[in-house]
């Protein structure tokens, strides 16, 4: 499905997929009639472009990814924004593709996020990495972090769920939420994810254990249990590297 207003960027994808095993089951211009689509043709992949005229495409992609976890998403983006990679990929996007990119690109994109692969370049994660967390490390604060919030925020970094630092720590789940919620806020961040990219980047603590077993530049999964997506861990990832 191409989800766009641009008539030329509609066009464009159905000459280029022509003569493949990709066929475009559907074209749309707004969310509404996307979210609708979706339902009714059951794509394998959507292309969607975030400039969608009278609505914000990061809510569109939300939405869509939240009621339909198992539709890959592609995004088509002018530009290689910083804030918006970071949003889109934390939202659900798999891949961005640059507005007027080679054919080939955008079919191999296709392909990858229509077998379950992320289509997110490594220059596109390093990008977002390093300003994540050049960003953290300006904003936060980690000399007002108490003792017992250093200590969840190690846990943070391991991947521990708030139920895994409960057990360990010896303390309420209620108690750790409070503690993480804490953390985020003095180190101005917005996710335990941002919270473990400012302590990595920041060296607070030694590498964490499931550093050393993701497999850099492989397909296979993460074999350490961690609290952490996969994009999550592909991004943690690139930071220790």
């Amino acid at each position: 499905m191409v989800v766009t207003d641009q008539v030329i960027v509609r066009a464009g994808v159905l000459g280029l997929t022509q003569g493949t095993e990709i066929e475009v089951v559907s074209q749309t211009k707004s969310q509404e009639q996307m979210v609708k689509l979706v339902l009714v043709c059951q794509p394998d992949v959507v292309l969607l472009d975030l400039r969608l005229a009278g609505s914000d495409g990061l809510c569109a992609l939300e939405r869509v990814h939240r009621e339909n976890p198992d539709i890959a998403i592609l995004i088509f983006s002018e530009s290689e924004e910083f804030k918006v990679m970071a949003r889109a990929r934390s939202l659900g996007a798999m891949g961005c593709i640059p507005m007027g990119g080679p054919r080939e690109e955008l079919l191999k994109s296709i392909r990858r996020v229509a077998g379950g692969k992320n289509a997110w370049t490594p220059q596109q994660i390093r990008k977002v990495v390093s300003r994540s967390a050049a960003t953290a490390v300006n904003m936060g604060d980690k000399k007002s972090l108490s003792a017992r919030e250093y200590e969840v925020l190690k846990k943070i970094v391991d991947g521990l769920s708030n139920e895994m630092i409960s057990e360990e720590l010896e303390i309420t789940i209620e108690t750790v939420k409070q503690h993480v919620k804490h953390v985020l806020k003095k180190l101005h961040v917005v996710s335990r994810t941002q919270a473990a990219l400012f302590a990595l980047h920041s060296n607070l603590f030694a590498l964490p254990k499931w550093s050393g077993m993701w497999p850099r530049g492989s397909e296979s999964q993460c074999v350490w249990n961690t609290a952490f997506t996969t994009a999550d861990l592909e991004t943690l990832a690139m930071c220790v590297s």
